[in-house]
């Protein structure tokens, strides 16, 4: 589906979500949950400047290893939050478009000039865009308050189900 000229963007990004958040092994709602996002997300708001927030966070991956692509998607995610002053909300938004953007980057390419699929490279990129304003989007929307990595969870376990949802 990802690409189809036929297939609305909302519907592409359902399906890129569910095929992500279903892997067992890469474990994503887990690592996005988990305390070392959690320590991003904190650091997102409260950090002076993203070179403040780069080495805090360089620092917490160098004490308890690494997850190399998703870290440096998390790390991507903060700076920019940092960047723009924005709080939790923003951060999880920035981050779970990051993701997106990785997860069409890496098959969008496969698809562009193919028979029912984008026909353009510059119809890729604005698909890819498209699909991280869906993906910030669905983290305005639930209403957790985040005091701890728990509510943080549950802050991003709200955004995927809403991502992947049939509504």
């Amino acid at each position: 589906m990802i690409g189809s000229d036929v297939a609305p963007p909302d519907q592409q990004s359902k399906e890129l979500w569910r095929a992500a958040s279903a892997d067992p092994a890469a474990d994503l709602i887990g690592y996005l949950g988990s305390e070392r996002v959690y320590v991003a997300a904190k650091l997102s708001q409260g950090s002076s400047s993203p070179k403040e927030a780069a080495q805090a966070f360089g620092a917490l991956v160098q004490q308890s290893g690494t997850a190399p692509f998703l870290d440096a998607t998390t790390s991507r995610a903060m700076l920019r939050t940092v960047a723009k002053k924005g709080g939790m909300p923003q951060f999880a938004g920035e981050l779970l478009a990051e993701l997106i953007g990785h997860y069409a980057s890496r098959d969008l390419p496969s698809y562009v000039g193919a028979r029912g699929r984008i026909q353009k490279t510059s119809e890729s990129i604005a698909l890819k865009v498209r699909l991280q304003q869906i993906a910030r989007d669905a983290c305005k929307s639930p209403k957790v308050e985040v005091k701890d990595a728990k509510s943080w969870g549950r802050l991003i376990r709200a955004a995927v189900e809403q991502l992947v949802s049939k509504k």
